[in-house]
């Protein structure tokens, strides 16, 4: 049986807010150098996922940008399905129109709130 808990290359860089709500969800590069905040839209480009609970402005935040992942499901998600930000705030959902930006491969299903585990591969586009 092959192992999930595979991190790869984590980052740090520091928040722009409190963070401490959006563990296991998508952040993007914020709005000066070294910063981050959660991503939410989805053309957003994703800097990877937050592993910590950062609870105030200029906190360290450990950014998760390779490996396999465990995301908060913004809708529920399918084993074996390629995953795109989800319109909500930081979360992923499957794959559903061409030209997704692709945040990786679900390797379990979960439902809506759950988290998933994803290899990521980060801001892909999926053909058109």
């Amino acid at each position: 049986m092959g192992t999930t808990n595979q991190k790869g290359i984590v980052i740090s860089l520091n928040v722009e807010a409190d963070m401490s709500s959006n563990q296991y969800k998508l952040m993007k590069i914020g709005t000066a150098d070294d910063t981050c905040t959660v991503a939410t839209a989805v053309t957003d480009s994703v800097a990877g996922v937050l592993l910590n609970k950062p609870d105030a402005s200029g906190k360290t935040a450990q950014i998760q940008v390779s490996g396999i992942a465990e995301i908060v499901a913004g809708d529920a998600v399918t084993r074996g399905v390629m995953q795109k930000m989800h319109a909500t705030n930081g979360t992923i959902a499957d794959t559903g129109a061409d030209g997704d930006v692709l945040i990786g491969l679900a390797l379990n299903s979960a439902a809506t709130g759950k988290r998933a585990k994803v290899l990521l591969f980060l801001n892909a586009q999926q053909a058109s």
